[in-house]
């Protein structure tokens, strides 16, 4: 295969020059030349004085053709230069195989002066992009530098003219809608991509008629997903750990692999919008091209290399309108039980993103309604993707509800507070069987954490009288007397409670979710982490009675005593007043608490080095100094004598606890003072009072949403206490809450369905009327846009016909291929300029506002609405409310009117001497 570029010497990889290389290609790339701007310098005379002025750009050769000579011209061009650069002539395409891409790439490499011995990373990056051999009308070796065609460049630069050459283009060449980016950077994107960027629905009709691929995808690096918005270098990123457990087993084909970090690779973008030409239309909202694509046999559920859909994409894309429509499709709905490469349904998609709109719009499409009185209705929701147990009692990990309760955003809060979201709570509680008792209707709580609580405070009990029975000075063997009695009995409850909590709670849910689930569920919950290990450490304690290591006992049960009790904590969590409490001191603690540690620390460990330095000597000196009556501090002992001594003293002294007099006992008394001023202005008063600021500022940000924070964690508490009950009792309790919607095609198992009762603003009959309503004025509004477009479509035809009588058809048709005829310049001269069309002009805009005034509410959805038809008016509003003026009654009113107010002559058929009217009259074109 022969390249037109020349080749280079092959010299050492410049990553510096490559950008230098690819601009010196496409300076010498024909393809290039034909749509690239030339540069004319020119000098302009002002005031005596030459001054250079900036260069001005005209036109590449290809445009100036189509500007000249239309559509003919461009016809002769392509046959005398495009022709040449086709396979067979441009007649029929020819087959891309792995070999002939290969090879392409090697001359491309030594074209561009890039690192030549990456052949062996030819068939790695062949896979990445998962290479497949496709058709190819234009030859390799006469396209660009990322592998591009003439028509791509003429599709991406999203001009009208250029638009319109690719469509002449198209229409002699129609196999060229098969040519596709090479590179691998920009690999697998079409025409077809292109023209559904810009929305440009003409065109996308064109190119699928003439053959382009409706299931094409671009799998280059450019398409991948990027993290936090910053596109991938290499596919090693994504590769660097094995995730074959984020690889469901449904999705067919060389995906790439995925990783936990990986998660938000999957939703974020610049330029991802799901590789398929209908998912680039969905991400876009383009409902017509949409159309289009499915009535070409595009599919909705296909997959990309991430396993998403085109919902998937709405989602993604935050496109509520677009998801409802794919949904709703009557063609071909999409199906929202797909789920992506790391196992996410749309709904578990909305939910991990805190997507809330999305969200509900999504559960109000899934619910199934029953009846309907007023404005109570009474539907059912699916559970499939909802709830946090399957059907067969397993727990779904990635459900909706689960993934809410992981989220830690304030998106994620607001979720909890969706009335699917709170019944369905509210429902597992009832079901779990409620046990209330009301202080002042304060709280209540369930059965299960009722006895799990009294089990807590006893143990609790057992363990704060075994410590403080405790004898000082005798053996802890010695259990005579009443002390030593109680002593043995409260030691066995303490000793028999922790292993109960270790054996029957921790190994019964290992049994139950497995060892890897289990540990994935302990981290996330801190205080059941904090109490196992308090009941480890009081296991621990019994080796240690036995071998007699009583310090070491003592030491343990100083950890156990404040620890174990920090977990009655978790019950006030159900409380509405304690709750949103206990989650402000979580956040402290693990928020302002550990940054002011860190930035108390540094200044601690520094100062503490100082004054270590300067009271290395005092305890020795101390004596001696009091004889020489430098300081009298009595027989006190020094606070400096070792470096931990001195950051517990300064630490103490953070707080209040100053001791002056050892400032005295120094041989450098000036230089201390001043250390231990600077000291007290940097901890006591700006460290402590930032740390004050800090957990102001939380508590007022919590407090303003105590109750979304309430529920959100006593959803926690319910996923929590789930956790406790096998599959048969689970599967069990969900049959309690829910109702049957039949059987699932794939499974096979019973799907169930959340029953909700909602009430809603406006009822049926409310919103049919209003609708009613909207429909009547738009249509008055349409059929006078209607009228409007086609008085100044009138005019505008009887300007063409005048300029066909002066210059004749072949001027005129070079005119109006070019697009210049209605701005012809002998329009703008003689007698056209006339009263009798400046007061025609003055109609027009007469007209204009009235229409504006008609109705400002539902003037834009009137005429975006015209290219899509009238819409058909029902025969009761026909027939029964006489004030609705029909569409061509309003037409011919609108039409008389204009006539008798204008008088037909030669002045007025013209053009105006302004821009205004070649404005409206393209204005009018569009619309229709």
């Amino acid at each position: 295969m022969r390249f037109f570029w020349r080749r280079h010497d092959r010299t050492p990889y410049d990553p510096d020059g490559k950008w230098t290389n690819v601009s010196r290609e496409v300076e010498r790339n024909n393809i290039y030349k034909w749509l690239q701007r030339k540069k004319r310098k020119y000098r302009r005379s002002y005031a005596a004085t030459y001054f250079t002025t900036l260069s001005v750009h005209s036109a590449g050769s290809l445009i100036e053709v189509f500007e000249q000579e239309g559509r003919e011209g461009v016809l002769r061009f392509a046959a005398e230069k495009v022709v040449p650069m086709l396979y067979n002539d441009g007649v029929r395409p020819e087959t891309v195989r792995e070999s002939d891409y290969i090879k392409w790439r090697k001359f491309m490499r030594t074209n561009l002066s890039e690192n030549v011995d990456r052949d062996d990373k030819d068939l790695e990056i062949m896979k990445t992009i998962q290479f497949h051999e496709h058709p190819a009308q234009w030859k390799l070796n006469r396209r660009g530098v990322r592998g591009e065609t003439l028509l791509h460049l003429l599709l991406a630069s999203n001009d009208a003219k250029s638009t319109e050459i690719a469509r002449i283009l198209l229409c002699e060449y129609p196999t060229l809608s098969l040519d596709l980016y090479e590179d691998e950077e920009m690999f697998g994107q079409s025409c077809l991509h292109l023209a559904i960027l810009h929305n440009d629905y003409a065109t996308v009709c064109l190119l699928l008629e003439c053959g382009a691929k409706s299931t094409q995808r671009t799998t280059g690096r450019f398409f991948w997903p990027s993290k936090y918005g910053t596109k991938y270098e290499s596919s090693n990123e994504i590769a660097d750990s094995d995730a074959s457990a984020f690889q469901p087993s449904s999705l067919k084909g060389p995906y790439p692999p995925l990783g936990l970090h990986c998660f938000y690779a999957l939703l974020l973008g610049l330029a991802y919008f799901g590789e398929y030409p209908l998912a680039f239309a969905a991400s876009f909202g383009n409902k017509d091209i949409y159309d289009a694509l499915i009535d070409f046999g595009a599919n909705p559920n296909a997959q990309d290399s991430f396993g998403n859909t085109v919902l998937h994409m709405c989602v993604i894309h935050n496109s509520i309108a677009m998801y409802t429509y794919a949904v709703r499709h009557s063609n071909q709905p999409a199906d929202v039980n797909v789920v992506n490469a790391i196992g996410c349904t749309p709904l578990a998609l909305a939910t991990k993103l805190g997507r809330k709109e999305i969200f509900e719009e999504m559960l109000e499409l899934s619910g199934v309604e029953f009846w309907r009185f007023s404005d109570i209705t009474v539907s059912a929701y699916p559970l499939t993707a909802l709830d946090t147990i399957n059907a067969d009692g397993s727990t779904n990990w990635d459900s909706a509800l689960m993934t809410i309760i992981k989220g830690s955003t304030p998106d994620h809060m607001a979720m909890v507070q969706s009335d699917v979201v709170q019944r369905l709570l509210a429902d597992k509680w009832t079901v779990y069987g409620w046990v209330a008792f009301t202080i002042d209707h304060i709280f209540l709580v369930k059965k299960h954490l009722i006895i799990w609580t009294a089990f807590l405070v006893i143990y609790l009990f057992f363990m704060s009288i075994s410590i403080y029975l405790r004898p000082a000075n005798e053996s802890l063997w010695d259990y005579r007397g009443f002390d030593g009695i109680c002593r043995a009995v409260v030691e066995t409850c303490t000793i028999v409670g922790s292993l109960l909590f270790i054996i029957y709670q921790s190994f019964a849910e290992i049994m139950m979710q497995g060892f890897t689930r289990y540990i994935v569920s302990l981290l996330n919950s801190f205080d059941q982490l904090l109490f196992l290990i308090e009941n480890f450490l009081v296991i621990c304690c019994i080796p240690c009675r036995l071998l007699g290591y009583s310090d070491v006992e003592e030491v343990l049960l100083v950890i156990v005593a404040p620890g174990s009790w920090l977990m009655l904590l978790f019950v006030a969590r159900a409380s509405i007043l304690t709750g949103p409490f206990v989650h402000i001191i979580y956040n402290m603690i693990t928020g302002d608490m550990m940054r002011f540690g860190l930035l108390s620390a540094v200044f601690l460990l520094a100062f503490a080095l100082g004054k270590s330095v300067v009271f290395n000597q005092l305890g020795q000196n101390m004596m001696e100094l009091r004889a020489m009556a430098y300081c009298d501090v009595g027989d006190k002992k020094s606070s400096y004598d070792t470096y931990g001594e001195t950051v517990l003293t300064l630490f103490k002294a953070a707080f209040g606890g100053y001791e002056y007099e050892l400032l005295e006992c120094s041989h450098y008394t000036v230089l201390m003072k001043i250390l231990f001023i600077i000291y007290l202005v940097i901890m006591p008063i700006m460290l402590i009072n930032m740390l004050l600021a800090m957990m102001g500022n939380t508590y007022t940000t919590i407090i303003k949403e105590a109750e979304k924070a309430w529920r959100f964690q006593l959803a926690e508490m319910v996923i929590r206490l789930e956790r406790y009950y096998n599959k048969e009792k689970l599967a069990h309790f969900q049959n309690k809450y829910s109702v049957s919607l039949g059987v699932e095609r794939d499974s096979g198992l019973e799907k169930r369905g959340l029953m909700v009762i909602k009430q809603f603003r406006k009822t049926k009959a409310q919103q049919r009327k209003l609708a009613m309503y909207n429909w009547k004025v738009n249509v008055q509004l349409q059929s006078r846009v209607r009228a409007l477009s086609y008085l100044l479509l009138q005019k505008l035809f009887k300007r063409f016909v005048e300029i066909h009588r002066e210059k004749g058809p072949e001027e005129t048709r070079n005119l109006l291929w070019s697009g210049t005829w209605a701005k012809y310049k002998d329009w703008k001269q003689g007698e056209r300029r006339s009263q009798s069309t400046m007061e025609t002009r003055e109609r027009v805009e007469e007209f204009e506002q009235e229409l504006m005034m008609a109705n400002s509410n539902h003037v834009s959805y009137a005429r975006s609405s015209i290219s899509g038809g009238e819409p058909p008016p029902p025969a009761a509003i026909m027939t029964d409310n006489s004030s609705l003026t029909p569409p061509a009654a309003v037409h011919q009113t609108m039409y008389r009117e204009m006539e008798e107010r204008t008088t037909p002559s030669a002045a007025n058929v013209s053009c105006r001497n302004d821009k205004v009217a070649t404005t409206d009259a393209k204005g009018a074109v569009e619309d229709v």
